[in-house]
């Protein structure tokens, strides 16, 4: 074999080794960031995380770590190009970490595009539901209920930027002396996908279920800056999701305004439910702007409120729930 054959038969072998790090890394990252596991899935996984454990124990030359891995852990560090006698390929250590951070990456991208696409079909679910005449109660008890299960437990802070707007929402709108001036708070969509980590976590659905009680959503169709709505992806779109094209994934903004039913009398009730500014641990999430609108809130001085409804919240109920809302 010439020099020449046996630098290219070296050059061969690394290609391989890193392609064969390279799904590793994919195995190790969709696991953790997208929780693609099932049982077969499961001993490819553990051998994923060995290939990494050894990964970032060989950047520091560290030996002691071969000596605790199964024939099937040393088979993939074999395979990676992670076991050597003479230290080879500690020189190409910048390939690794290339090869690592594009799949990690990669895995991020394809989160993000799930994330989307889960936000997309919820919405289009309470769109297609046209659940926006709630009654009193209704929103009553959603707003107990969301801050009971989420705003009280003080794992779940991420859910203080949410309420924090909303109820920016609701002091702006009750300043407005117009009926006709209505106040749209805009936010960005991950404040609602990414609380919803946990498998089998409803936050998403959950929030929205509240936001669609009181507010009504401006021009949420999730859509990319291209103009197709995630829903209607083509093949081509597909193809790009599965390999996590950055290019194709956009932020999704969300707009609400009050739903005009709503009197004053309620949104002075529904404050008394949620938890103070003060008591949350975020500031209010997005932006606010007062627009003009044509059709009002014709019930703004509460003229078609259903008293028996409203009057059916005791103060002793509104301070027992706001109580468990404030995190100890």
């Amino acid at each position: 074999m010439s020099p020449h054959d046996a630098a290219t038969g070296t050059t061969l072998k690394k290609t391989e080794e890193l392609e064969c790090f390279r799904q590793y890394c994919r195995i190790f990252y969709e696991s953790s960031l997208l929780g693609r596991q099932n049982s077969q899935d499961q001993l490819d996984v553990e051998l994923a995380k060995a290939v990494l454990e050894a990964y970032e124990w060989r950047l520091l030359l560290n030996e002691e770590l071969s000596k605790k891995w199964t024939p099937e852990q040393r088979e993939a560090m074999d395979q990676c190009g992670l076991v050597s006698n003479d230290k080879r390929g500690i020189t190409d250590v910048g390939a690794y970490v290339a090869v690592q951070n594009e799949e990690r990456a990669r895995a991020h991208r394809s989160q993000m595009w799930r994330r989307t696409e889960s936000l997309q079909t919820t919405l289009q679910t309470f769109h297609s539901k046209n659940i926006h005449s709630a009654t009193f109660s209704d929103a009553i008890r959603h707003i107990r209920q969301f801050c009971q299960s989420r705003a009280a437990d003080k794992h779940q802070v991420g859910s203080h930027s949410l309420l924090a707007g909303l109820i920016s929402l609701l002091n702006q709108q009750l300043q407005q002396l117009s009926s006709q001036k209505m106040v749209q708070w805009t936010f960005d969509g991950c404040v609602l996908t990414e609380q919803d980590r946990v498998k089998n976590d409803n936050y998403m659905f959950e929030a929205l279920e509240l936001l669609h009680c009181l507010l009504i959503p401006k021009n949420n169709d999730c859509r990319r800056n291209e103009g197709h709505s995630l829903l209607n992806n083509t093949e081509e779109e597909k193809s790009a999701k599965d390999a996590g094209a950055e290019a194709s994934i956009t932020l999704v903004t969300l707009t609400w305004e009050l739903n005009p039913h709503w009197s004053n009398t309620a949104l002075t009730k529904f404050l008394k439910e949620l938890p103070r500014l003060s008591d949350l641990h975020a500031r209010p999430t997005g932006t606010f702007q007062i627009v003009s609108v044509s059709q009002g809130r014709s019930n703004m001085d509460g003229g078609d409120d259903d008293e028996s409804s409203l009057n059916d919240v005791s103060c002793m109920e509104c301070m027992l729930t706001r109580s468990t809302c404030i995190i100890q």
